[in-house]
């Protein structure tokens, strides 16, 4: 355990035990390092699969299986899957959670939901840092958003963090795609330049940009700033940090940091957009689950806080949330 891991430690310690006395902040919605090594169920719940032999044998969490069996049956091409969603231990006591998708098919069905709801209120924001494995994971071709033996980082996702359901309020297997998001990084990654990531809202894929007239048709896709950022982001030294935004209203924001956090870069802001006689588009439910997770490749996911205006980070461990 390194000496600043060590102090982080002693600080979070000395919060729990005292509370607003150690700091003039309140503590956080939500705060994770997964350095305790495991996936806390308390707080997460997870999804993956993994077809282990011939003859579709699944290995299994939260029944995922029993419906995926149907849709991706084992034999050809599908005969090894590495679908993952674990923990990795980055050394001197630092663990991160990652999620990683399988070899050769298009799937999302990895995936990391919280447990519980959080109220959309006080303007309440996620930061989190990502990034990729060059070593793990198989990473989609070219000019391509599916299939294997491409180069890293290409079909990569986070995914997240604002969703409208979990598996368990849906009822069954919920990707982390498409019509359960609520304000996400979404999309799986290009590095070709074509479909790549944007900010998603309300419950669809094309609801994400940002404009005073009418909701484009697709989100705008992030920068070429970003691009260069996330092509280099191959381990946690490299990681790009992630933060965005709920309006109390209507809309969200999406930003992000190559520094470890001393400066943040917009990408898309769509809070408070209305459109006309008053109405706004983007995201605008009362409440949200968290969750993540990639499309092809193994991408991680490490330091997950959860704020609102009233529920901030205790400034004596804003500088150790970077490890």
């Amino acid at each position: 355990m390194t000496l600043k891991t060590s102090i982080k430690t002693l600080a979070m310690g000395l919060v729990l035990a005292f509370g607003s006395t150690v700091a003039t902040h309140a503590t956080p919605v939500l705060l994770d390092d997964f350095n305790s090594g495991v996936i806390n169920t308390a707080t997460w719940e997870i999804g993956k699969h993994e077809c282990v032999v011939m003859g579709c044998s699944f290995t299994q969490i939260n029944s995922l299986c029993a419906a995926q069996s149907a849709s991706y049956p084992c034999g050809g091409s599908d005969a090894v899957k590495d679908s993952l969603v674990g923990i990795a231990d980055l050394g001197g006591g630092d663990f991160a959670l990652f999620t990683q998708g399988d070899d050769t098919t298009n799937h999302w069905d990895q995936y990391v939901y919280s447990q519980s709801t959080y109220n959309a209120v006080d303007n309440l924001r996620c930061t989190w840092t990502s990034w990729w494995d060059p070593g793990n994971g198989s990473y989609s071709p070219e000019g391509s958003a599916s299939g294997g033996g491409g180069n890293p980082p290409n079909g990569t996702a986070v995914n997240g963090p604002f969703h409208v359901n979990n598996q368990a309020s849906a009822g069954g297997p919920v990707q982390t795609h498409s019509s359960n998001i609520e304000a996400c990084v979404a999309r799986e990654y290009s590095n070709t330049g074509g479909d790549t990531w944007r900010l998603e809202q309300d419950k669809s894929w094309g609801n994400g940009g940002s404009t005073v007239t009418d909701p484009p048709a697709s989100a705008p896709i992030f920068s070429g700033a970003f691009h260069a950022a996330w092509d280099a982001a191959n381990s946690k030294a490299n990681g790009v940090m992630f933060r965005v935004w709920l309006d109390d209203t209507i809309g969200s924001a999406a930003e992000w940091s190559d520094d470890g956090g001393a400066t943040w870069n917009m990408e898309t802001d769509s809070r408070e957009i209305t459109l006309g006689g008053g109405s706004g588009w983007g995201a605008e439910l009362g409440v949200v689950y968290l969750g993540w997770g990639t499309h092809h490749g193994r991408v991680y996911l490490d330091d997950v806080l959860l704020e609102d205006d009233n529920n901030l980070v205790p400034a004596e461990l804003s500088e150790f949330l970077v490890d």
